[in-house]
């Protein structure tokens, strides 16, 4: 697997080996002695996942303090362009997005420290997108950002969208409970 440094310190895409044969491929998509490796602890506690329509927009997700956590997005079915915002105070890159494609084809994922807000934009219909994270979800620590309130250049104008992601409050609202270390 390939650990790639993106952007936002601390976001990371991971490119899997894939093995092909005669019968299909497999692919390892996590393995807790690489990620120590690459100074990632991860840990999961929860896995998840979305099927969603082309069109679809959900985000932009982040559980606070002390419930915050570290996640590891998959797309394992169709194709999303994924988003990330970094909500840590005193970060370099905070209230800066990163956004890029991940499919089916590349298997490609992305690792998300705590104190990122995430979403994505599905592109295809029943796309399938896994997480893994390392915390319980808590409702009552579940919280989201807007999605068009930070200046990230999605490409859609009119997602489907829920009206609890609808009424997130917009960026210039927020005031972040997490610090960058």
């Amino acid at each position: 697997m390939e650990f790639i440094p993106l952007s936002l310190p601390g976001l990371v895409l991971l490119k899997p080996k894939i093995f092909h044969d005669g019968r299909g491929h497999f692919i390892k998509t996590y393995s807790q002695s690489l990620f120590s490796d690459h100074n990632i602890d991860l840990s999961p506690q929860e896995a998840f996942y979305s099927v969603s329509h082309a069109g679809a927009l959900r985000g932009m997700h982040f559980q606070t303090p002390n419930f915050q956590y570290a996640k590891l997005v998959h797309c394992i079915k169709g194709r999303i362009y994924d988003v990330s915002l970094d909500l840590r105070r005193q970060s370099p890159t905070y209230g800066q997005s990163w956004g890029g494609r991940l499919d089916d084809v590349g298997r490609e994922a992305i690792y998300l420290p705590p104190g990122f807000a995430h979403g994505f934009y599905s592109l295809e219909t029943e796309t399938v997108v896994s997480y893994l994270t390392n915390k319980v979800h808590d409702a009552s620590h579940d919280h989201g950002i807007r999605w068009d309130s930070f200046g990230h250049i999605w490409p859609c104008s009119n997602p489907i969208i829920s009206e609890r992601d609808r009424g997130f409050p917009p960026f210039s609202d927020f005031t972040s409970p997490f610090s960058y270390t």
